[in-house]
């Protein structure tokens, strides 16, 4: 039997790469560069985070609420002295990042895989930089419940 983690995950992917199929799903999403330059030019990862049991009995059921993160990631093509270029690049980041926030809201029950979907958080723009380019990193947290057996 497998858990609700499985079909919270792949519905997730979904959602996704129906708003965003421009952005490629990066092997590690912990750890973002440490994934190939390939995946981090427009590229999207999903963890999973902390959860806690809401100690909620629902008909031999218990509920958990879990952190799940999904990571945005845009390699910068701008220089570091154009600012307008850069700002525009930030911007349309936060575009992509509301589709996938709306995205979830609309459909907050994941296509019945949850109980509730919920905006939680996000990090802001972050900026990574190494030797193979410049990053610009936004991490989205999401609460989501969902219904676990009690066995």
């Amino acid at each position: 039997m497998s858990t609700k983690i499985t079909s919270i995950y792949n519905q997730l992917i979904t959602e996704i790469e129906t708003k965003l199929s421009s952005y490629t799903r990066i092997p590690n999403p912990y750890a973002p560069e440490e994934n190939p330059e390939l995946f981090l030019r427009k590229g999207y990862g999903i963890g999973i985070g902390t959860a806690l049991n809401t100690r909620r009995l629902v008909c031999g059921y218990f509920s958990i609420k879990r952190n799940f993160s999904i990571m945005l990631i845009n390699q910068l093509f701008s220089t570091d002295t154009n600012s307008s270029s850069r700002g525009d690049f930030e911007r349309l980041m936060m575009e992509d990042q509301y589709q996938i926030i709306n995205a979830l809201e609309a459909n907050n029950t994941l296509s019945g895989s949850a109980v509730s979907t919920l905006f939680a958080s996000d990090s802001g723009i972050q900026f990574i930089s190494g030797e193979i380019g410049k990053y610009v990193i936004c991490e989205t947290i999401f609460e989501i419940e969902y219904l676990e057996p009690i066995l």
